[in-house]
């Protein structure tokens, strides 16, 4: 509670007409929660139908839907029930308690919501990177560790900020040692969040910059790392008006731009991590330029290159990181060197194509030297040629 002396500052209560923020904070939920469910949606039909890669970054991404459920819920009830859009003066003093009690339980859920996200998509990342950089990818494990740990101690510091929890919505004049300064806990919290955002938009930059992609590719992946960054943004202006509620005495007041905030961050991140697993869905099913293959790409180099690195790893090379075609995920049961529609074992037989008979087709004992392949080093040498009939 303020001190007396400010109390006799505010203006006489109005709870019939009191003013409002505004319903900018539904909006956004009316708007952005539904996205959300689509594109998890879509995600999830896209890994066990399409490209039959469900994996370990989809489950985190389920998980993240209940945190995330629950925090809508509860900040439209905290906002639509307990005054939390309008003056702390205008808040009737019996529902000021258990708009506290929500207040801890959104910041608990906000945490575990967006810990979820970031792991799921540095798991994504991980799955990209962990065949071509070993030093990549121990970063990467070493930013979920950091994500990990940060969203547990932040979640039991919001529940055990006061010796007993009871003590945080408990309304007093005097102060309350038994707790922590809730100012430098959130603005602690705030600031590392800032942060793993940012790691989480720039880690996959290096390896998605170096691919080849179509124009149209290209403008789409711009736009999704503009949205990481935008996310970062909203999360760092989140964390100013985190500081300025802990500061101030007119906390329902100054805390909505928090709830818009936490909102954007939350919804937008989830759409953003999981459009890339979403992009065979999208060629199927969209317009036809979203499946337009890679320039520097065709689908036998593109076979003969999986079937060489089948040859390198126990496990099929992975192929797919969604909106920009880096890999194709596929399904562990497959054969190892296969790709959706090219069999590396198979003679294609294509119209008015025809391969030569030649002494390799044969099954001779020449050594691959004689058929014309140099080593692994030449991709296209290990290309079959064909000549038109």
């Amino acid at each position: 509670m303020p001190p007396l002396s400010v109390l006799l500052e505010w203006p006489t209560p109005n709870y019939i007409d009191p003013v409002m923020r505004g319903p900018a904070n539904l909006i956004v939920i009316a708007i952005f929660f539904p996205l959300v469910l689509l594109f998890v949606g879509i995600r999830i039909y896209t890994r066990i139908y399409l490209s039959k890669s469900f994996g370990l970054d989809d489950w985190f991404i389920i998980a993240t839907l209940f945190p995330t459920t629950a925090f809508a819920i509860f900040s439209l009830v905290a906002e639509l029930h307990f005054g939390w859009n309008r003056h702390i003066w205008d808040v009737k003093l019996d529902t000021i308690t258990i708009g506290l009690k929500i207040v801890m339980a959104t910041e608990i859920l906000f945490c575990f919501a967006t810990s979820l996200t970031k792991i799921s998509m540095l798991i994504l990342v991980y799955r990209l990177v962990s065949h071509s950089s070993t030093l990549l990818s121990k970063i990467i494990i070493g930013a979920i560790t950091l994500v990990s740990a940060q969203g547990v101690a932040f979640c039991f510091s919001v529940l055990l900020q006061c010796r007993m929890p009871s003590l945080y919505w408990t309304l007093s004049f005097a102060p309350q040692p038994e707790c922590v300064s809730e100012t430098k806990l959130l603005l602690a919290a705030g600031i590392v969040n800032t942060i793993t955002d940012a790691v989480v938009v720039i880690l996959p930059m290096p390896t998605v910059w170096r691919v080849k992609l179509p124009v149209q590719q290209q403008i789409i992946l711009v736009m999704l790392f503009a949205a990481g960054f935008f996310i970062t943004l909203v999360g760092a202006i989140r964390t100013y008006y985190l500081y300025k509620v802990t500061t101030g005495y007119d906390k329902t007041w100054e805390a909505f731009p928090v709830w818009l905030a936490s909102s954007v961050e939350l919804y937008v991140g989830i759409i953003c991590a999981s459009i890339p697993a979403t992009k065979r869905f999208f060629g199927r099913f969209g317009p036809n330029w979203l499946s337009s293959p890679m320039p520097s790409r065709n689908p036998t180099s593109l076979a003969t290159h999986t079937q060489r690195s089948s040859h390198r790893h126990s496990y099929p090379q992975e192929e797919e990181i969604g909106v920009f075609p880096l890999q194709e995920y596929h399904d562990d049961k497959k054969a190892a060197g296969m790709v959706e529609g090219f069999d590396t074992e198979a003679t294609y037989n294509m119209p008015g194509v025809e391969r030569p008979e030649t002494a390799c087709s044969k099954g001779s004992d020449w050594k691959a030297e004689a058929c014309g392949v140099r080593g692994a080093e030449s991709r296209e040498d290990l290309v079959p040629s064909y000549h038109a009939s």
